[in-house]
């Protein structure tokens, strides 16, 4: 069992899913192995930084019917195709102890990650973490940039820059925070990009793509002002490096351990791996995307981006969210209302259109509801909080929730709590060729920033008549008129319109595993025997010990395979992954193996191995 470094204890190891998709015009994108490509990436940042630090394993989301990781389209293609362009906040801002400079708009990263979440959706569904293969990032032409204090070579030239500036960056990523109190915080749906591997080149320790999961996982920088405080530091933004290709701070601090551990244990679909046993973790969540910045007359604080159902197992609670696009206002327009309707039962009965209208429901086409929940942002106050020592400006939203229940044509209030949540996005990303001017300040990386919020409505599961094993029907509505209400945006396609809303399921996925029925302790040199599960039927497969091929095998009419398999003799002493990738896809099985490689002669079947 993997030992807590921190507490010296035994606890459970955790493989976390993570929905991969690479942009069109990326050269992961381009290869014809981009399943394999994308998947290294994820087996080496296991297996270098995350398995025996913080007893973590990132796998694949991918499981039959749904084969392959998702290629997006890049709709901005400005700075080339691929490529990710954002742009500068040309005022400074002072918090705490340094100016920060902001990056005001995130659009590009914002449409990227849904259309990623739209090509998995397409599949069946996202699950766990998703991150995006993009190319470089870019900070867009700002005619105002040079008026900052601080000159790049075009600034310093012409006074005015007009070029896409590339920025030493790799990524950005973060999740959502739920902030209880200024110091209790949790985090939730990490999302990441970074960039594609042929253009930094960071292919043996994959510091990257740790980096920025660290930050899908509630991490921040431990050098937000740039000092050397942890040059070995996982989350150090600044790459320390021997050879190319080669980023050697990939170090994990006790206190990101166990922050990382936490935030692990809310991803939806993880898997946690106790001794002797494989289980689902207590968040199930499903999802349904709604266009965003399709309309530009209205706000983003009014812009549905997707409805959010989570199912927490351990509270028994189920909860049900809208993600807008953005953030609220300072000031609350009167009347902004989040509705949700639900038809638990996928009949016709519920509220009729009269009772639906007296408690100031919107015009709908869906039917059947036996459910509707209201949350209503009555207030908005900005504070300065702490997060993995940053500190940032906050916007605390007070939330007012109602729900109603409608049965034998009778309503009935029921009682009701909210919460909401924000996206957070780390980065460091500063120009390439930036230079500061002799006595100005120097510019430090921008503060996390707040891109979009998520408000949550949850009633006492005994009134929901929810399983998780039948579907259910939900719509989603955004409202801020004073008299009959209109809806500005709602869940919108051809099959929600015709069936009255959005058919989603409470459901756990299960991936393909790999189990030790022997026990997951081997011998270097030795071998292990392993059980391969949920492949699909009659499939060629090949094993990996870490990044190293070591068997090709073939599952059975079942998607089962037993194997023998071989621990090389150049092994480690540690836990390592042993991953199956079926072939031409995108699907794994991962399990992980204990490897001793000292010769236990009490216990060893062969005991002519310690005679010298």
């Amino acid at each position: 069992m993997w030992q807590n470094p921190s507490t010296n204890q035994p606890a459970n190891l955790y493989r976390v899913p993570v929905s991969w998709c690479s942009v069109i015009g990326t050269p992961a994108a381009s290869a014809s192995n981009t399943d394999s490509i994308l998947n290294q990436r994820l087996i080496t940042t296991s297996n270098r930084i995350f398995i025996n630090p913080a007893g973590m394993n990132f796998i694949s989301a991918a499981h039959p019917p749904g084969t392959h990781f998702p290629k997006i389209p890049d709709l901005d293609t400005a700075g080339g195709a691929g490529n990710l362009l954002l742009t500068i906040h040309p005022i400074p801002h002072y918090l705490d102890y340094r100016p920060v400079y902001d990056f005001s708009d995130f659009r590009e990263f914002q449409n990227l990650v849904h259309r990623c979440k739209a090509g998995w959706e397409a599949q069946g569904g996202w699950h766990g973490i998703v991150v995006v293969n993009v190319g470089r990032y870019l900070i867009a032409s700002d005619p105002v940039f040079c008026q900052m204090g601080v000159e790049d070579l075009e600034c310093f030239l012409t006074g005015v820059r007009t070029s896409h500036t590339p920025t030493t960056t790799v990524g950005l990523a973060g999740c959502e925070y739920q902030v209880r109190s200024i110091v209790t915080w949790t985090c939730h749906d990490g999302i990441a990009t970074v960039s594609d591997n042929a253009l930094f080149l960071d292919t043996v320790n994959e510091q990257t793509v740790g980096h920025e999961l660290g930050h899908a996982l509630s991490l921040l920088h431990v050098c937000p002002e740039l000092t050397s405080c942890a040059p070995m530091n996982l989350m150090n933004p600044i790459a320390v490096g021997g050879s190319p290709g080669s980023i050697t701070n990939i170090g994990i601090s006790n206190n990101d351990l166990n922050s990382a551990r936490r935030a692990a244990s809310y991803v939806p679909n993880v898997v946690v791996d106790p001794p002797e046993k494989v289980e689902l973790g207590d968040i199930v969540e499903v999802s349904k995307l709604d266009a965003i910045f399709e309309n530009s007359s209205i706000p983003s604080y009014a812009d549905l981006s997707a409805l959010k159902v989570i199912y927490n197992k351990s509270d028994d609670t189920v909860s049900f969210g809208q993600e807008i696009a953005g953030m609220l206002p300072d000031k609350i327009p009167k009347k902004l209302e989040y509705w949700t309707l639900v038809n638990t039962d996928n009949k016709s009965t519920g509220a009729t259109k009269d009772l639906l209208t007296s408690i100031g429901v919107p015009p709908t086409e869906s039917h059947g509801i036996d459910l509707v929940m209201k949350a209503e942002p009555v207030s908005v106050q900005p504070q300065v909080i702490t997060i993995d020592k940053d500190p940032f400006v906050w916007q605390n939203v007070t939330l007012k929730t109602s729900a109603w229940g409608f049965r034998n044509g009778n309503v009935t209030e029921l009682p009701s709590e909210g919460f909401f949540r924000t996206f957070v996005v780390s980065s460091s990303v500063l120009p390439a060729n930036l230079f500061v001017q002799p006595g100005s300040t120097p510019v430090q990386p921008p503060a996390p920033t707040a891109l979009y919020q998520i408000f949550y409505v949850f009633v006492p599961v005994q009134h929901l008549d929810l399983s998780t094993t039948k579907s259910f029907l939900v719509q989603a509505m955004i409202t801020n008129s004073t008299g009959q209400n209109t809806a500005l945006d709602s869940l919108v396609n051809s099959t929600i319109e015709k069936e009255g809303g959005a058919r989603l399921i409470l459901e756990n996925t299960a991936y393909p595993i790999v189990y030790f029925p022997n026990g997951n302790t081997a011998q270097s040199p030795g071998t292990v025997n392993v059980t391969v599960e949920g492949i699909s039927p009659e499939s060629n497969i090949t094993g990996s010990f870490d990044r190293q091929i070591m068997i090709q095998s073939t599952t059975q009419t079942t998607g089962k395979a037993e194997i023998a398999f071989p621990i090389p003799a150049n092994a480690t002493e540690g836990f390592h992954s042993l991953t199956f990738i079926q072939d031409g896809t995108a699907i794994t099985a991962a399990g992980e193996v204990y490897v001793k490689t000292k010769v236990d002669c009490e216990n060893l079947s062969t005991p002519e191995q310690c005679k010298k």
